[in-house]
């Protein structure tokens, strides 16, 4: 059995992000040993099905016009943990990610439809050198070889059937630790910002003052809905530091859920709409039943108790105590 970690990828024609290319500064790990992951944490999911992949590969492009990707590394990983990653022109493989994989990997074809052609490369066995006592991890990489951008892929790792761990390979470690700082800034990889650094600073403060701007533009426009009748908004709890116009509880309110709708729109692939309420555990019980289950109850404990006192005068009975020196505490 031959303990393959990684293969070489074959490239498609790339997007030239020429600035990414190299090292990571000085005292940094190369960049071919880091993954240039979109920054966007999607939630863990068990399985990732194609279709799903299909729709998350097809909103990539648009999303990445406007967000930013950075080096990390990637190590370790969860079940069901998922990243969106660029696979640059230089990458002859996938970089580590602290798992060593028993089986060869597997590459194979998807027609989806719509001439839409799906790769997948998936590498089963997978264990942590000296974590896991089995060899159960599966990675997957999923992207679109037509109909989408080659370049941009999502991984996903998930649960398969464990496997028995070679004893002599159980305890050795796929990379060296502790691990290096990356401090390579976040890039644009497409559209019209493509190759533009983004530093952390920067990318805080153009959000804010973006957020800032449309959210006041939308506060004041329901405001304004409000004074003529035709739009009704609950009221909001009072704040010392509100403002005449925009108050910053309103602004907070607005951007999350503007926020949360957006990225559950483009990554989720149930909507929000469609989740169901959860049901109260005694949304189907009457309040009739439970005083007759109270009722029930209170006559079990006075039949207890009243046997309880029946067999305390007994006791004392045959034991010579007067009755009229016995009390029972009922």
């Amino acid at each position: 059995m031959a303990y393959m970690q990684n293969r070489v990828l074959h490239q498609p024609q790339q997007v030239n992000v020429s600035s990414a290319h190299g090292s990571s500064g000085a005292g940094g790990p190369p960049i071919h040993d880091c993954f240039l992951r979109l920054n966007h944490d999607f939630p863990n999911s068990p399985n990732y099905p194609h279709d799903t992949a299909v729709k998350t590969l097809l909103r990539l492009p648009q999303v990445s016009q406007t967000v930013a990707y950075s080096f990390v590394h990637i190590d370790k990983p969860q079940d069901g943990e998922t990243h969106a990653i660029y696979l640059l022109p230089t990458l002859q493989r996938l970089p580590l990610d602290g798992v060593r994989y028993l089986e060869e990997e597997q590459r194979y074809n998807l027609n989806v439809g719509r001439g839409l052609e799906l790769e997948v490369m998936e590498s089963r066995g997978g264990f942590v050198p000296g974590d896991d006592h089995y060899a159960w991890r599966i990675r997957r990489l999923y992207r679109l070889t037509k109909g989408g951008h080659p370049s941009m892929a999502l991984l996903h790792y998930s649960k398969g059937n464990p496997q028995a761990i070679p004893p002599q390979i159980a305890n050795q470690p796929v990379r060296h630790y502790p691990l290096r700082k990356i401090d390579e800034p976040s890039i644009y990889v497409y559209g019209e910002r493509m190759g533009q650094k983004e530093f952390l600073q920067q990318r805080a403060m153009a959000g804010v003052v973006s957020q800032n701007a449309h959210m006041a533009q939308a506060e004041n426009r329901r405001e304004r809905e409000r004074r003529e009748g035709g739009y009704q908004h609950p009221p909001l709890p009072a704040d010392d530091e509100d403002d005449p116009t925009v108050t910053t509880r309103s602004l907070a309110l607005l951007r999350f859920t503007r926020n949360h709708d957006h990225l559950a729109e483009i990554f989720s692939p149930v909507t929000i709409s469609q989740i169901p309420d959860i049901p109260l555990p005694y949304a189907d019980v009457s309040a009739s039943e439970l005083e007759n289950k109270l009722a029930l109850l209170e006559s079990q404990i006075e039949k207890l108790r009243k046997g309880k006192i029946a067999c305390t005068r007994d006791s004392v009975s045959n034991a010579g105590v007067p009755p009229d020196v016995m009390t029972v505490d009922g």
